[in-house]
């Protein structure tokens, strides 16, 4: 007779954090099939510390609707995701809303509610605008730490480049790209964007390429910092285009695909990237 693996329903748990001590014992005695909500003001943890609470006992957790409709607590949970260094946070709400905002800042999307088709993320990007109620003032509040967001997503291509491990690309990269060798230059979650339905639209939009300037992250693209994994394994998903199509153009496939009159570059158009 075959064994039927018993499935048990997942708890979730309605707190604050820290969590109190009966509900940290449950939590322990069945982590697989617990989650939580958590209301952040009603916890005793700035946005800071909780980020680094919710890393360390690597919870599964998601906020309560009383903190989302919170304009200004929403604020500050998504400036400490954002700034933090060491704090790994798998909240997929804060990758949606600091993905919105560096969105805005490159004037990529319009926070137009009625445009929302192609995306196929049932909590699609439009809805952060409204949460946020435009992002100016974020964006205004932590200028910097949202321009720096902005310019690792901006590198994804140097990164994608340099996965290829060809020496001509690396010394492309090498002789184009501003070197960061600095391990706190940018916030760690920015990892996180990479599994969202429309990365895309921010990693493919081709307008106002001029504010746009990619580097190369030598810390970040290169070391196991990502709680024991490399950027490469957040990344390679299926979710962003950019990584996918050059696995499919890696493994032959290209030309398989794509129709005859793709195939060659317009005329006048200059390829600058090395040929292998």
């Amino acid at each position: 007779m075959e064994n039927i693996e018993e499935i048990k329903e997942q708890k979730i748990i309605e707190t604050v954090c820290p969590l109190p001590m009966d509900i940290l014992k449950q939590y322990f005695e069945n982590k697989e099939n617990t989650s939580f909500k958590i209301n952040y003001k009603g916890g005793k943890l700035d946005a800071d510390s909780l980020m680094i609470y919710l890393s360390n006992l690597n919870l599964k957790a998601d906020f309560d609707e009383a903190t989302y409709e919170d304009r200004d607590a929403l604020k500050e949970l998504v400036a400490a995701y954002m700034k933090t260094t060491t704090a790994l946070v798998d909240i997929k709400q804060l990758a949606r809303e600091a993905l919105a905002i560096c969105c805005q800042h490159r004037n990529i999307l319009s926070p137009d509610p009625n445009n929302d088709e192609e995306c196929a993320d049932e909590n699609s990007q439009f809805k952060y605008y409204a949460i946020l109620n435009n992002a100016d003032d974020f964006i205004e509040e932590n200028k910097e730490m949202v321009e720096r967001w902005c310019s690792m997503l901006d590198s994804s291509s140097v990164f994608n480049m340099s996965c290829l491990n060809e020496p001509l690309y690396d010394k492309f990269i090498d002789e184009t790209f501003e070197k960061i060798d600095d391990p706190d230059w940018v916030g760690i979650n920015y990892v996180n964007l990479f599994d969202l339905d429309w990365i895309g639209y921010y990693i493919g939009y081709p307008g106002e390429e001029e504010n746009r300037n990619p580097k190369y992250f030598v810390n970040q693209f290169n070391e196991y910092r990502f709680k024991g994994k490399n950027m490469l394994e957040y990344f390679n998903k299926e979710s962003n285009t950019l990584c996918v199509l050059t696995q499919v153009i890696d493994a032959g496939g290209w030309d398989e695909t794509l129709p005859e009159e793709f195939k060659h570059f317009p005329e006048g158009y200059t390829d600058v990237l090395p040929k292998i």
